[in-house]
């Protein structure tokens, strides 16, 4: 089975960067919303005929990793976590897509670099 957080990405390009559904122009938060109202999945497909089943899933499936962070910490320079090549490598494609949920020295890193 697909693991389906693959399908949530964030590109610098689309959507000034906020994660995005398999790279096209629909916002996770947005669909997230649609779904908050009360939307059910079948009506979504029907108003968005080029997503799939999976999409909506997945963009659940990012808001649980989203509340499953330990602890929120405001970044600066002093609190910085140094991160190496490798895990950069690790991170980005070659394409510049990344996996918007990554954990790198016990550290959630919810964006790109």
């Amino acid at each position: 089975m697909e693991n389906l957080i693959n399908r949530i990405t964030i590109i610098h390009e689309i959507c000034h960067g906020k994660p995005t559904i398999r790279g096209l122009r629909y916002p996770v938060e947005n669909i997230l919303e649609l779904m908050a109202s009360g939307m059910t999945i079948e009506e979504l497909l029907a108003d968005y005929p080029d997503l799939e089943r999976e999409d909506f899933l997945a963009c659940l499936d990012y808001a649980s990793k989203l509340v499953q962070v330990k602890s929120i910490q405001m970044i600066s320079r002093s609190n910085l976590v140094e991160i190496s090549r490798s895990d950069i490598a690790d991170i980005n494609n070659a394409k510049g897509i990344i996996n918007p949920v990554q954990n790198i020295h016990g550290v959630t890193i919810l964006s790109d670099m």
